[in-house]
């Protein structure tokens, strides 16, 4: 398990990529396989009738648990998958485990992706994706401000290995 330091857990409330409203992103993730990581923009993109190619969910939004009819749409998207490609892992909060780092890898390289449930929190695991991928689009949740998108590359993924190598082992 990997902890985030302090001045690294400040630096990460800034965007990594382009902050995007919801309907840019609609527009965005319609054109892509996305990488959605948190339970609000995969509820998002299924009301916009838009299929995460990897989704990361915690059955969390800012912390609270989702509410029931959120919970109901998300686990229709689990539901879809066959059970091959659906994931689970623990993840407390502040922390990446290890493993994530390796099932990044798997999905972003596989053409089924699939469905991470994390027992714990989901933030964290976006490194991880960001990390993998050599190319794609990844989203995740920015806190009363959007939808934060990530363009995969070599530049954003140096960045998330960054701060990956400065979290210390516990």
């Amino acid at each position: 398990m990997l902890k985030l330091n302090d001045s690294d857990r400040e630096l990460l409330k800034m965007p990594i990529g382009e902050l995007i409203d919801e309907a840019e992103f609609s527009r965005r993730a319609a054109n892509c396989r996305p990488i959605i990581v948190g339970d609000a923009c995969c509820k998002t993109a299924i009301e916009h009738g838009i299929a995460p190619w990897i989704a990361v969910l915690d059955w969390k939004c800012m912390r609270t648990d989702v509410d029931a009819l959120t919970k109901k749409l998300l686990l229709g998207l689990v539901a879809g998958r066959p059970e091959s490609q659906v994931y689970r892992l623990a993840n407390p909060p502040g922390h990446l485990n290890e493993e994530a780092l390796e099932l990044a890898k798997e999905l972003a390289g596989s053409k089924e992706g699939g469905v991470l449930i994390i027992d714990g929190e989901d933030d964290l695991v976006a490194l991880a994706f960001i990390s993998a991928c050599s190319e794609g689009d990844l989203f995740y949740g920015q806190p009363r401000e959007g939808i934060v998108h990530v363009k995969a590359g070599a530049k954003a993924s140096e960045f998330a290995r960054k701060i990956i190598a400065n979290m210390k082992k516990t």
